[in-house]
This record gives C-alpha cells, sequence and structure tokens, in this order.
C-alpha cells in the first residue's frame, strides 16, 4: 500500500468520491488540481496509480463542466501517463479497465474505479492486476477520452459495449427495414437514451442516431403520434446542451454523413463509448474526428431533424384530428350538420352564476 500526505488519505479519497456532474466547482476544482499536481510530479512513479485512480474517480465531474484549468490539468497529467507508461506490458491476459470498456453505456468511467486505490496489495492476483502499470495506463487513456473525446491517439482497445451492440443492431434492422421488432418502440427507446449529463461523445451520439432515425419516422411507416412525440423530446432534450453559438468551421469542414442512415446510426453509437471512439479511429485516424462533437454542428443536425419530424406528425395526425371531428359533425349524405355545438355553455341570465 502507499502512503498518502496530508489531507489523510480517508478523508481525500472520500473527497473524490463525493464529486459528481453536479458539484459545485469551488470545491471539486482544488481537488481535481490537487491530484493532477501529484500526478504529474511522477506519471510513472510507484504512486501514479492512487492519483490515475482519484482522477478516474472524479471523471463524472470532469466530463461535464469543470473549471477549465481543472480539466485541462486533469488531461495533463493523464497523457503524461500515456507518455510514461506507454512501452507497458506483461503476462496479464486482461486487465480491468478492458472488463470496463464492454460496460460503459454512458461513458461512466467513474464507476469502473476501486473505491480506494491506497487499499490494493500487490501480490495478490486480483490486485495485481489493478495494480499493473498496462491497467494504470489503460485507465488514464480511457479517462482522458471520456473528459476529451479523441484526445488519445491509439492505444485504447476498439471494444464497444455489449449494450450498444445489440441496441445498434436491434436499430440497424430498422433502418434497413427488416426489423427485428416493433419499429416504433424501437425508435422510442433511441430516443430516450439521454442521460441527464451526458458527456461529450454522449451527446453527439445521441443526436447523430436520432438525426439517422429520423428518416425511417418520416417515410410513412410509423403510424403513432407518440413515437414522433418521442423523437421530438428525445432531441428538444439535447438543445440545452448544444447552444445557439456559431463555430469556427466552415461547412466543408464539418463531418460528412453517409447516404445510409444506418452507417450514420452506427457512427452515432461508436461516439458513445471510448473502445466506440477507437474504432472510429481505426477507420480515419485524422483530426477532424473530433469534429463530430462541434455543437454547432450537432446543433445543425439537431434542428434538421426536428424540423422533419414535427412537419410530418403535424401534417399527417393534425389532418387525422381534423377528419374525425368532420365526421362528428357530418350527416350520412357528407352534408355538414351544422347545430349547436354539444359543449357550447349557456349565457348565464343576469344576477345567476
Amino acid at each position: 500500500m502507499i502512503d498518502i500526505p496530508d489531507p489523510p488519505a480517508a478523508r481525500l479519497i472520500e473527497a473524490w468520491g463525493r464529486l459528481s456532474a453536479t458539484s459545485d466547482r469551488a470545491e471539486a476544482d482544488p481537488l481535481v488540481l490537487d491530484c493532477a499536481r501529484r500526478l504529474l510530479a511522477d506519471p510513472g512513479g510507484e504512486a501514479a496509480y492512487v492519483w490515475v485512480f482519484g482522477l478516474v474517480r472524479m471523471a463524472g465531474y470532469l466530463s461535464w463542466r469543470p473549471g477549465q484549468e481543472a480539466e485541462q490539468s486533469a488531461l495533463d497529467a493523464l497523457l503524461a501517463v500515456d507518455r510514461a507508461l506507454e512501452d507497458a506490458s506483461c503476462a496479464h491476459a486482461s486487465h480491468p479497465y478492458e472488463d470496463a470498456l464492454k460496460e460503459l453505456v454512458e461513458d461512466e468511467v467513474w464507476l469502473a474505479a476501486p473505491d480506494n486505490p491506497t487499499t490494493l496489495v500487490a501480490g495478490t492476483p486480483e490486485d495485481d492486476t489493478w495494480l499493473c502499470p498496462a491497467n494504470v495506463l489503460g485507465f488514464a487513456r480511457v479517462t482522458a477520452d471520456v473528459i476529451a473525446p479523441f484526445t488519445v491517439r491509439g492505444g485504447i482497445p476498439e471494444l464497444v459495449p455489449d449494450a450498444h451492440a445489440d441496441s445498434l443492431s436491434s436499430l440497424s434492422s430498422v433502418l434497413n427495414d427488416h426489423p427485428y421488432g416493433d419499429p416504433g418502440e424501437e425508435l422510442s427507446f433511441q430516443a430516450g437514451n439521454l442521460p441527464l449529463h451526458p458527456t461529450k461523445g454522449v451527446r453527439a451520439g445521441h443526436v447523430v442516431t436520432l438525426h439517422a432515425s429520423q428518416w425511417y419516422a418520416i417515410s410513412g411507416r410509423i403510424t403513432e403520434k407518440s413515437v414522433f412525440d418521442d423523437m421530438i423530446a428525445g432531441l428538444e432534450a439535447v438543445l440545452p446542451h448544444l447552444g445557439d453559438t456559431t463555430c469556427k468551421h466552415t461547412v466543408a469542414e464539418h463531418p460528412e454523413l453517409d447516404s445510409d442512415p444506418s452507417g450514420n446510426a452506427m457512427t452515432g453509437y461508436y461516439l458513445r463509448s471510448p473502445g466506440g471512439r477507437a474504432e472510429l479511429w481505426s477507420w480515419d485516424e485524422d483530426e477532424g474526428l473530433a469534429r463530430w462533437l462541434c455543437p454547432a454542428f450537432l446543433r445543425g443536425l439537431a434542428d434538421e431533424a426536428l424540423v422533419n419530424l414535427r412537419n410530418e406528425r403535424n401534417s399527417r395526425f393534425d389532418a387525422q384530428d381534423n377528419s374525425s371531428r368532420d365526421a362528428e359533425y357530418a350527416h350520412p349524405d357528407g352534408r355538414l350538420d351544422i347545430g349547436k355545438p354539444p359543449h357550447s355553455f349557456e349565457k348565464p341570465e343576469r344576477g345567476k352564476s
């Protein structure tokens, strides 16, 4: 075990565990800066794993809206580990960080860290895999990628979460018009996939996936108004995270969408996890991949999908509602029965209520 200097280990580690997306910067940033400073002092040293896991535990805060200095300091420290341990090798068949990659449904790497890294004991088989430099390196890379996707170039295994692979398979079956189940239920499920505090990757993936899904919804195959309501609500939920800002990119510099909606849906799902983003790296080792995260680009996709979905919903279901009302007030021969509306209100006599 490693002795941690003041503040006392238990109190420090407890403070790391309390941080979340909703933590106040005044409380959180000093903890991040302290941990990053200690890690930067010796990123390949004997105690590096303690500070790496400290930053992993605080990644829920760091991946949302941290102070700029705290975010940059954490990234600098994690990337220093990447450089210091890049040649780390071992005889282990697998490591905990690789297991985590298969389970990070919403980039939640902070849930995969040990509660108290100072209790890990060298020489025990399970703890040895946690303390292994290759595992520490893996967690440093994954955490940096969660905080700032595509920051780490290479080194993260192309392991897509099992849940994402299953969901993508179901969605692709719908978009290719050979659905495994009910298409409406599938599209509603996809629309509800945005967590309360999405990371940059999850936010981008949500928008790209729903933009890809809209084409099936407006094709005439979806007959339930609730599906349109769900998809519209799913896109409206992400708008506050994107803002109304412009960007420095030209239209040509933004990512080019695939002509196949199922291909765009795949990109959307791969954007949502470190292993999926590693898969995208394997296709195109270009700095332009980070432009999938551009808020202005994503806002444009969301706005386009919203216009299309709202227009389709209103034209189709408003027309149905009007037809239903017309039928209610029509004679059998089609002439309207212009009588007193059944729900009209009688004007009260003076003095009565």
